[in-house]
């Protein structure tokens, strides 16, 4: 762990308010939680990204959910198992949803699926952001945990507006709250 020795004097001596800057509130949680067991994070390729919401859907899934019985390995070119893999996924989310809503955005979604299954590597490529969200979006709406390596944030609230958490919107709020509706003092 890593002790942090404040400086004696943050901001404008005699000011009103915290009076540290945003920089010194940054450089503070870093130094904090760099000795706390964290570990660097290294950006994924979009690839990767995808491999990491297909494993979800691997051996540890409920039956109902399983595509595949091995994982995927990450850092690997996209090949035609983990394509034709996000594929079904894809297809099996467009189906679901056809079942339930039974409209011509259903329909369209089981169009696109149904043209990238003549070339799945081909159309995952040129499509990969989308099926990339498509695939963890449908992982999330069913139950399954969140993929081994994604970020802390995903794993713990699921995400939020901008990556951040729901309890980091509902902090903000009640600060600015507060910040509003105090009477200023004279």
């Amino acid at each position: 762990m890593s002790l942090v020795r404040p400086r004696r004097h943050v901001g404008r001596r005699g000011g009103r308010g915290m009076g540290a800057s945003s920089a010194d509130m940054c450089s503070l949680y870093y130094a904090t939680t760099a000795g706390l067991g964290d570990t660097a994070t290294v950006a994924l390729t979009p690839v990767d990204q995808l491999a990491l919401q297909v494993n979800r859907f691997g051996p540890d899934a409920p039956a109902a959910y399983q595509f595949h019985t091995t994982a995927f390995a990450t850092g690997n070119p996209l090949d035609l198992d983990l394509a034709s893999t996000a594929m079904l996924i894809y297809q099996r989310r467009a189906i679901d949803s056809y079942a339930k809503f039974a409209d011509a955005a259903s329909q369209k979604l089981i169009d696109n699926a149904n043209a990238g299954m003549s070339d799945p590597v081909g159309w995952v490529t040129a499509n990969l952001a989308d099926v990339t969200a498509t695939v963890k979006g449908y992982g999330d709406s069913v139950g399954l945990p969140a993929a081994a390596g994604a970020s802390l944030v995903d794993q713990i609230t699921g995400g939020g507006p901008l990556g951040i958490p729901v309890w980091g919107w509902a902090i903000g709020g009640a600060a600015a709250l507060w910040l509003l509706t105090r009477k200023g003092r004279r």
